[in-house]
Formats: C-alpha cells, sequence, structure tokens
C-alpha cells in the first residue's frame, strides 16, 4: 500500500510480490451458486458444532453474522480443494488467521503446525493432492529460505504490525 508515512511498505517495489501478482492474475476460481452453498452451511453446521477443521473459531464470534460469513472458512476450504482437484494441482495456501482451527498450537499458544485433518481431507478430496498451509511469516521464511531471495524486512514488518492489529 502506498503512503507517504515512510513506515509503511510499498508492495509496488517488492519482486517477491510482482512475481506471485503475475502468477495469480486471471487465477480466480468461480463463486459458489446457491446450491453448493446450502450444502455448505449445513455441512458446516455439523462440523462447527463437533469442532471439525477448518471455520469452527469463527462460530464464537460470529454467531450474529449472515451465514456467507459464518461458514467463509469452510466455502474458501472447499473451493481451494475443487480448484485442486479440477486443476490436478497441489497448493500452497497462505493465511493470516491462524486460530486453532487451522494450526496446531504450542504450550505458548503460538500457531505452530497445519492441521493434520485439513492435510488429509484435503487429499482424500483432490485424488492425492497436496496441500502446504502456512501463516504469513512462515510463508516468507520458506520463500527466503527454499528460493534463495531476500523479503525486504519492511514487509516483515508490516506483517506482523498487520497480524497483531487483526488479532486485537
Amino acid at each position: 500500500a502506498a503512503s507517504k508515512d515512510s513506515s509503511i511498505y510499498d508492495v509496488k517495489d517488492d519482486v517477491v510480490w510482482n512475481k506471485l501478482s503475475r502468477l495469480f492474475d486471471a487465477k480466480v476460481g468461480d463463486d459458489c451458486d446457491a446450491g453448493m452453498l446450502k450444502q455448505i452451511y449445513t455441512e458446516g453446521k455439523e462440523r462447527y458444532e463437533n469442532k471439525i477443521p477448518p471455520g469452527y473459531s469463527d462460530s464464537k464470534n460470529k454467531k450474529e453474522e449472515n451465514k456467507r460469513q459464518l461458514y467463509g472458512d469452510l466455502i474458501l476450504w472447499k473451493q481451494v480443494m475443487i480448484m485442486a482437484k479440477e486443476l490436478k494441482k497441489d497448493v500452497v495456501f497462505v493465511t493470516s488467521d491462524v486460530k486453532e482451527d487451522w494450526f496446531q498450537k504450542t504450550l505458548r499458544g503460538e500457531a505452530k503446525h497445519h492441521r493434520v485433518e485439513l492435510i488429509k481431507e484435503f487429499s482424500e478430496h483432490t485424488g492425492g493432492k497436496r496441500i502446504l498451509i502456512y501463516n504469513q511469516n512462515a510463508f516468507l521464511y520458506n520463500i527466503e529460505k527454499y528460493l534463495g531471495t531476500t523479503v525486504n524486512s519492511n514487509a516483515h514488518k508490516e506483517i506482523k504490525e498487520v497480524s497483531a492489529k487483526e488479532t486485537k
């Protein structure tokens, strides 16, 4: 986001951001139709009651929201699985959501590892495709580690600041 405030990181100059933007250009899937949404809402009610990830943590804060908001994580999850199956592709999923319905927690309450149930469900529903689920910091760390590139320190700083604001 461009800003006069020099502490805000401007992504237009970021090599990694520009490469990712080109990768995803015109590759956004279609929205769910009404029938599929109804099916997800029905399944979501049962999943959330039984604390089956993803999305059940949102039911605490979004009970008064509309169903699309309440089941947003599950809708996204289903769409990602559908697209992976159709395209026969593995997926790298990056999220700022670090609640327990996406990540297992350490004893100190930090997001550590993706939920194993999600990896298993993804594989079962996509014909054996794989998914890697990262929070934003882990994703940037792995970009640096595996792609041999350096992510601007301001990007790391901004992600931490935005994540802290979202957590509040």
